[in-house]
C-alpha cells in the first residue's frame, strides 16, 4: 500500500512540474523583476487628473519604499515625483496590468489602459491610467533626467496629452 502511495505522489509531483513548466518558461527573468517581482504601486491624490512624472535617481528625492514586494510611489498633488529609486530596466515578466497598480489615496483603483485593451463607447467618461512610458529627457548635454511618464484622465480627454511634452518649469512644480 505504501509503495502505491509513493507512486501516486511521484506521479502527482511530475504532473505538477510538467503543468508548471510552460508557465515558468514563459516568465522572463530579469534583474528588475527578480528584485521586485510584484511590481509597482502608484498612489495618487484623490481624484487626480493629469500628467504624472516620476524622476529617478534624484538625490533630493523621496526615499525608497517597498511594501509587499511592490515599489511604492506616492505621487504628490502636482503630479511630479522625485525618487531615489533607480530607473527600472529590463522587460516585464508579467502583463503590464498586473505589474502596475494605480490607486487614489482613498483606495479607489484606477484601471490601466494598455495598447491592447479593447475600448468601446461606453468607456469614454471612465478614468484610466494610460501611456505609461519610460525614457530619458534632456534640456541640455549636462541636464538629463531618467523618468516615467503616464496620464490619468478619461478616454475622451486622451488626445490632449503629448508624451514627453515637458518643459523645465514643470520640474519645479512641487517646490
Amino acid at each position: 500500500m505504501a509503495q502505491k502511495n509513493n507512486k501516486n505522489n511521484l506521479f502527482m509531483q511530475k504532473s505538477v512540474l510538467l503543468l508548471s513548466l510552460p508557465i515558468l518558461l514563459s516568465m522572463k527573468c530579469t534583474d528588475d523583476n527578480l528584485k521586485n517581482p510584484n511590481g509597482e504601486l502608484h498612489i495618487l491624490p484623490k481624484n487626480y487628473i493629469g500628467r504624472v512624472v516620476i524622476l529617478f535617481n534624484q538625490k533630493d528625492g523621496n526615499d525608497k519604499t517597498v511594501v509587499n514586494g511592490k515599489k511604492v510611489y506616492n505621487i504628490p498633488d502636482c503630479g511630479y515625483l522625485k525618487t531615489k529609486f533607480p530607473r527600472p530596466t529590463g522587460q516585464l515578466g508579467i502583463p503590464e496590468s498586473q505589474y502596475f497598480t494605480y490607486v487614489y489615496s482613498n483606495g479607489d483603483t484606477i484601471p490601466f489602459l494598455s495598447n491592447t485593451s479593447e475600448i468601446d463607447s461606453s468607456m469614454l467618461n471612465k478614468v484610466f491610467a494610460f501611456s505609461h512610458t519610460l525614457g530619458e529627457y534632456g534640456f541640455s548635454e549636462t541636464e538629463n533626467y531618467e523618468l516615467v511618464e503616464y496620464f490619468v484622465d478619461t478616454l475622451k480627454n486622451m488626445d490632449k496629452y503629448k508624451v514627453f511634452g515637458l518643459n523645465k518649469k514643470d520640474l519645479d512644480k512641487c517646490k
